[in-house]
Formats: structure tokens, sequence, C-alpha cells
């Protein structure tokens, strides 16, 4: 009996091994892409080395103007006849859904969720665009306006964000279209409409021109505030002119 104790003593801090090596296994992706999300925030080592610090201040004011479109999915919410919780949530999911979808496909945790200054951010401007819908109304594509100005901010400082995380060149210019467009896509689907990027002016089109600029930018070790305004500048533009003339691919018939 003595044997089989000690058998039974030895399996028992075997398997308390291997429970504990499961435990590290997993806890170790989550720590790295932490200390990788610390490292952007602190301008620290790793390969955000390249990043110079202007540029993280670029992004970092850039992110804050994107609010603009936060604003377009609160009237768009409140356009609909949605009530002031309503409103709120439209804005909060078009606030979030792509930082959110873009972290997802990075493996690292999706920040914007848990800091609370961006939340209230979303929820400031959900509440100024219920409050603010009838005189905006009076003014033509209020909505689509805003929409194209996140569009345009999200998408290169998506791209940038995903190349801060060691993603290719052609993936951080998809995730950083993904970024842009995702939170459009999930608010018109929310209110039961046929996402634009979808059908009509051109929407995903400039967006993936706007990434993969700052793609080039990045790559190309230029990426100051210049190159980043022209990226900008080229969705817009891009995105305004589809509004504005009714510009579009071509459709099957």
């Amino acid at each position: 009996s003595g044997v089989v104790a000690f058998l039974v003593e030895v399996g028992a801090g075997h398997a308390e091994h291997h429970q504990a090596a499961r435990f590290v296994a997993l806890v170790q992706p989550l720590q790295r892409s932490v200390l990788r999300g610390v490292a952007t925030e602190t301008g620290g080592v790793d390969h955000q080395q390249r990043l110079p610090a202007q540029r993280r201040k670029v992004q970092r004011a850039a992110f804050d103007g994107g609010e603009a479109e936060v604003e377009g999915g609160g009237l768009a919410g409140a356009k609909a006849g949605l009530d002031v919780f309503g409103v709120l949530v439209v804005a909060s999911v078009v606030g979030i859904a792509g930082d959110v979808t873009r972290d997802l496909f990075l493996g690292i945790p999706a920040m914007v969720v848990f800091d609370w200054r961006e939340m209230m951010a979303v929820v400031a401007a959900g509440l100024l665009a219920f409050v603010t819908l009838r005189p905006l109304s009076a003014l033509d594509y209020p909505i689509q306006i805003f929409d194209a100005i996140g569009l345009a901010l999200f998408s290169i400082i998506g791209a940038n964000a995903s190349l801060a995380h060691r993603a290719t060149a052609l993936a951080a210019a998809l995730l950083g279209m993904l970024t842009g467009i995702a939170g459009g896509v999930v608010r018109d689907i929310v209110l039961r409409e046929i996402p634009a990027v979808l059908q009509s002016g051109l929407y995903a089109v400039p967006s993936l021109v706007g990434s993969g600029l700052g793609v080039l930018g990045y790559q190309w070790g230029i990426l100051g505030p210049a190159w980043f305004a022209l990226a900008v500048l080229s969705c817009l533009g891009l995105r305004l002119g589809g509004i504005f003339f009714d510009l579009n691919l071509p459709r099957s018939r």
C-alpha cells in the first residue's frame, strides 16, 4: 500500500505540474500582448523603436478626432427614431466595432473596451448626436460626412496599429480598411439597412487607399504628419467624391 500511495502522490504531482504548465502556456501570449501594448503607449522597446514619438502623437490625436464617426452613428440612430438608449448603443457600436474586430484578428486584447476615457467619449458623442439631430438634419449629408471623416482617420490608424503589432504590409492594409468600415457596417445592420459599403458611393476603396498609403509611409520610413495628412485626405477625398458625385464601382446587370 505504501508503494501505491507513493505512485498516487507522484501521479498527482505530475498532473499538477502539467496543469501549471498549461496555465502558463495560456497566460504567456496574453502577457506578451499586454507588454507590447504597454511598449506602444510608452514608447518603449521592442519593434516600437521604429515608431518616432511624433508619429505616435499624431496617431493618438487623429484617433480622438475619429469621434466624428461616432457622431454620425448617433445621428443615424436618432434619425431612425431610436430613443436615447438606442442612440447610445448605435454610437457605441460604431465607435468600437472597428478597433475590436481588428484586435481580434491581431490576437490582442481589445483595449478600447477597457479604456473608460474612450467609452466616455463615445457616450458623449452619442448624446451630442441625440441633442443636435434637428439642426444637423437641416444640413445636406451630415451623417455621410461625419462617417467619411471617421472612415479616413480610423483606416490609417488601424493600419498603423496593425503594423505596430507586427502584421505584414498586406495584412496591415486590409486590417486598416476593416477598422475603418466595420463600424458603419454594423451600424447599418443594426438599423436594418443594406451596408453602404456593399451598395453605393465609394466606401471600402477609399479606406483601402488610405490604409495602403499609411503602410507605404511606414515601410519607407516617411510617415510623419505630412504623409499622414496625405493618406487621410486621399481617403476622405475619394469618399466625399463618391457621396457628392455618386461615384460607384461597376455593378452586375
